[in-house]
């Protein structure tokens, strides 16, 4: 029922600690639309709605299917696991002690940070494999300003990772390129982007770097 699928829309709102407005800001669906969602008004979500919000939580952290949004199928969403690794427990090694510690002074000062481990060598040799890299996310319009640097990139159906950002001859898409041109990384041409963080701190066992 729509009041149902308004209901489950709503707690996704709520587990991304966000409000319509600044959804509006980052991603551009006007807050007359999102109220319509949330209210089951004029219909409710469609499905092509809930594809279009669906990524956009994905870009906030959230993981959820269409299932569980449209019809209550299956489990619900979760908070993605990216961020473990920063959860300041005292059972953590120095390096990873260190390492929440930065994340949790960043995001005490600046908006939007966003952080990844590096799981490959797909920026060798510029970073390491064990590296740590943090960012704060730029959104529509403004993720032109990240043209030409490494960014965390949230991209329409991929995983979060960590590219340098380039332009592309489409329209509001982008090409994600892997600074390792061994060939065993693929460049990523032509792909829709939601949020890009330009690359500002690098943590690895070997050196900690801050930018301007």
């Amino acid at each position: 029922m729509p009041q149902a699928r308004a209901r489950r829309l709503l707690s996704l709102r709520g587990l991304a600690g966000i409000s319509r407005d600044l959804l509006h800001k980052r991603y551009g669906i006007a807050k007359a639309t999102l109220q319509n969602w949330e209210s089951a008004r004029a219909g409710g979500l469609t499905g092509k709605g809930a594809h279009r919000i669906l990524k956009v939580y994905h870009a906030e952290g959230i993981v959820c299917s269409f299932d569980w949004l449209m019809h209550g199928i299956g489990s619900g969403p979760e908070l993605m696991n990216q961020h473990q690794s920063t959860s300041g427990d005292a059972e953590l090694d120095p390096l990873m002690r260190g390492l929440a510690n930065d994340i949790t002074f960043l995001r005490s000062i600046y908006d939007h940070v966003v952080d990844l481990p590096l799981t490959d060598r797909s920026m060798h040799p510029a970073y390491p494999q064990s590296a740590h890299v943090a960012g704060i996310s730029y959104y529509k319009d403004h993720i032109q300003l990240a043209v030409g640097r490494d960014c965390i990139v949230h991209a329409v159906s991929h995983p979060p990772m960590f590219r340098r950002l380039l332009t592309s001859d489409q329209v509001d898409c982008y090409h994600l390129v892997p600074l390792n041109l061994s060939g065993e990384f693929q460049i990523i041409t032509n792909v829709e982007v939601l949020s890009a963080a330009p690359v500002m701190w690098v943590r690895s066992e070997a050196f900690t770097y801050q930018s301007d």
